[in-house]
């Protein structure tokens, strides 16, 4: 290791701070002063630095020999050893373990030549396959040099498949990526086969998946005994806008996005509740809720945005729940009456002729979320009361004045686009209703979902997508349920996501 190079003042300062996130992916040590001095540098006087497989020591140590400007040892030196390192950071993954003898394996070693100006060191290959280097330093004489090593792949020891969980149209189609790996996840030479256990999908021995039909199913990359698995929602066509809840510094999210993850855009960085799409989908209604009570707002398709309301009356009311008529005539809400009660109302679209349709008739009661029918002739709302504790599902007649309830009440109901059937979400459980009362249909969903978990039908009527944990402990994710057969199919892009909305 006879070149050198010299550095001095403050850019050796700035060398010490950054040379662990020094990138050796190209084979290069640092580049050489053009006119170091002859005799200035440090040099590898014995050690084996042959390639060999990762985690394996060196079978003897290396002597490393420190010399001055005059060419004589420098003795009683301090010696800096650093490894170099995939993360960035001080503590990101090092790509060698380095000790002098008598002490442990460390990321950063110093040790101090002795009166040969020699010193010794023990080295260990970390998990990176590839060229890394172990950059040596010498404060004191401005030294700053670099020995390279050859990593080598580990025996395979695991098969890896990625994407883990995507979403896909029918008639589209992606590329895994798989290989075989070693303990540390580098790629080792090896031919992985594919296999997708449905008929949903098909896949191409080199890893082309290719949507077939609506459906979950699973993938399989596997050598020898090695195996791992994907997963893909073959997704049916639509668009969504959902609301993302970020923790820390990040803002909430308004979104929207294809079913299949693409075209995904954010409609606003705010904290948004309560979603409805324009029926003509050119714009939403939505609920701000970083108002106190939160407020409703009418937001275009460019991105301009109004109050629906005009007076809050210093902030003692508010709306919820906003919803158009599927002839974009009306939109109908939940307002506050009093602190403890809610009544329902609608308004024009234009904040116009707002009116009350219904109103509590027991002490501490609230009417929340109407949902009108596609005829306008019915809305159907929820009523919780403290004297009762639990909820009522109701359904009003426009045309007659007639209030009729549910056997089985609901904290939230949507119509089905048909008119005739009301969809309700009651614990786990969607309820399809006639509005006379008969049940039609009962779908269990078989992941973690709250009755509180806001949930919208598709405009052709065959699927509700609804807010569920999915799996336990990994935050929440958007799932597709059939209306008919019960089918689920998760949207694994969709973690934190709420409020949804789908697009008419």
């Amino acid at each position: 290791m006879r070149h050198s190079l010299l550095v001095r003042g403050s850019a050796l300062r700035t060398l010490v701070a950054s040379v662990v996130l020094l990138s050796c992916g190209d084979g290069t040590g640092p580049a050489s002063d053009p006119r170091p001095s002859p005799n200035l540098g440090v040099t590898l006087i014995s050690g084996e630095t042959t390639p060999d497989t990762i985690g394996s020591g060196l079978p003897a140590l290396l002597v490393l020999e420190v010399r001055d400007s005059a060419g004589r040892a420098a003795r009683d030196v301090d010696v800096l050893l650093v490894p170099s390192r995939r993360r960035e950071g001080l503590y990101g993954a090092s790509d060698l373990l380095v000790a002098v003898p008598g002490e442990y394996m460390d990321n950063v070693t110093e040790a101090r030549t002795g009166a040969d100006g020699r010193v010794s060191v023990g080295v260990r290959r970390g998990d990176f396959a590839g060229t890394v280097h172990l950059v040596v330093i010498v404060p004191s004489l401005g030294i700053a040099d670099s020995i390279p090593f050859t990593v080598l792949p580990g025996e395979p020891a695991q098969v890896s498949i990625t994407p883990a969980d995507t979403a896909l149209y029918a008639d589209r189609t992606y590329q895994l990526r798989g290989g075989l790996q070693d303990r540390a996840g580098n790629a080792v030479m090896g031919e992985v086969s594919f296999v997708a256990d449905s008929a949903a999908v098909a896949v191409s021995p080199e890893g082309e998946v290719a949507g077939h039909r609506i459906g979950r199913t699973s993938l399989r990359a596997s050598w020898g005994s090695f195996t791992d698995t994907a997963w893909v929602s073959v997704v049916p066509r639509g668009v969504l806008a959902a609301t993302r809840v970020h923790l820390g510094t990040r803002p909430d999210q308004l979104l929207a996005f294809d079913l299949d993850g693409s075209n995904f855009r954010v409609v606003m960085a705010r904290r948004i509740e309560y979603v409805s799409w324009a029926p003509t989908g050119d714009g939403m209604l939505v609920v701000d809720a970083e108002y106190y009570n939160g407020r409703a707002f009418v937001i275009s398709a460019q991105g301009a945005e109004r109050p629906l309301l005009g007076d809050y009356r210093a902030y003692e009311t508010f709306d919820k729940a906003p919803r158009y008529t599927r002839d974009g005539s009306w939109v109908y809400f939940s307002g506050r009456e009093s602190m403890w009660s809610q009544r329902i109302w609608r308004v024009r679209p234009d904040g116009s002729g707002a009116e009350v349709l219904a109103a509590p008739t027991a002490e501490f009661e609230s009417l929340i979320n109407p949902a009108p029918s596609p005829d306008n002739r019915f809305v159907a709302y929820s009523s919780w009361a403290t004297s009762r504790g639990s909820y009522e599902t109701r359904i009003l007649d426009l045309e007659t004045g007639a209030t009729g309830t549910l056997p089985r009440g609901a904290e939230q109901s949507v119509w089905h686009p048909s008119g005739d059937v009301l969809v309700s979400l009651e614990r786990d459980t969607f309820v399809l209703w006639q509005p006379g009362g008969t049940v039609v249909r009962t779908i269990p969903f078989t992941r973690d979902i709250l009755s509180s978990a806001p949930f919208d039908v598709s405009p052709d009527g065959d699927w509700v997508v609804v807010s569920a944990d999915r799996p336990a402990f990994a935050g929440r994710f958007l799932s597709l349920v059939h209306l008919t057969t019960g089918q689920q199919i998760p949207l694994p892009f969709t973690r934190d996501m709420g409020w949804p909305a789908w697009h008419p």
